[in-house]
């Protein structure tokens, strides 16, 4: 996880590539409480050179997302965010690297501020998830089977705009499909629009279904916050694909 304290400084010193670099290197080592500088090559980023790599951790380390300290005596990546949110997925730190106290309740307090500051910024939009060419067709299709209203749908433009923005993975676009064949039969449905925006959709995502969709870290905490699920490791596990299931 990122701390966005940080992030605008370490842009203007590294770049925006190298943000997303970081941000797969958070991706591929969620939940640990330190990371093993030795071990992230550049066979981890698709056409990313193993000098751009080290750059992007470099500066992260100038710029205080990691600790300097524990980097140079041991080669390992942490910082005390880090280990909050690790301590909130119920993994314990290291004590000869701990910057933090092994409390789960104090940790989930920070972890849940610092989600709710970024999920309410607009300074972070890097993301590891590949984006797919938007079909116009896939939003016909949906816009085609989405319940009328009073005998008729309305705002399409809208809801076209807002779709091809948001909806850039495979993922978000199956979620979005079997959400809206969920919602369909609903006497009073929302515009489509708004149906999509803050979310809203994956209210429409059958649980049963849910579980089989592994989500990202920030979502699984997000759904913990919401639901008051904590330890995160109680109701979550991390699989091979790095993506994150309901247990």
């Amino acid at each position: 996880m990122l701390d966005l304290l940080t992030i605008d400084e370490y842009e203007e010193r590294a770049g925006t590539r190298s943000i997303g670099i970081l941000k797969r290197i958070f991706d591929l080592n969620r939940g640990l409480a330190v990371i093993d500088y030795k071990k992230i090559t550049s066979d981890d980023f698709n056409g990313v050179e193993g000098h751009e790599v080290d750059w992007a951790i470099l500066q992260a380390v100038e710029c205080k997302i990691f600790n300097k300290d524990i980097f140079e005596k041991h080669n390992l990546l942490t910082s005390k965010l880090q280990q909050h949110v690790a301590v909130f997925s119920g993994v314990t730190v290291p004590e000869d690297y701990a910057l933090v106290k092994n409390d789960i309740e104090a940790s989930t307090a920070i972890v849940f501020n610092a989600l709710s500051k970024m999920f309410s910024s607009d300074a972070l939009v890097v993301t590891a998830e590949k984006p797919v060419a938007i079909d116009v067709d896939e939003f016909e299709t949906l816009w085609n089977i989405y319940p009328k209203r009073g005998g008729r749908r309305v705002g399409k433009s809208e809801a076209k705009k807002y779709f091809t923005a948001n909806f850039r993975s495979q993922k978000k676009l199956d979620l979005l499909t079997r959400a809206v064949r969920n919602y369909i039969g609903q006497d009073y449905p929302k515009d489509m629009v708004r149906f999509m925006r803050n979310d809203y959709y994956l209210d429409w995502v059958d649980e049963a279904e849910d579980t089989a969709v592994g989500v990202s870290y920030e979502a699984a905490v997000a759904d913990c916050q919401k639901n008051m699920l904590f330890p995160i490791k109680d109701h979550y596990e991390m699989r091979d694909d790095k993506k994150w299931y309901r247990r």
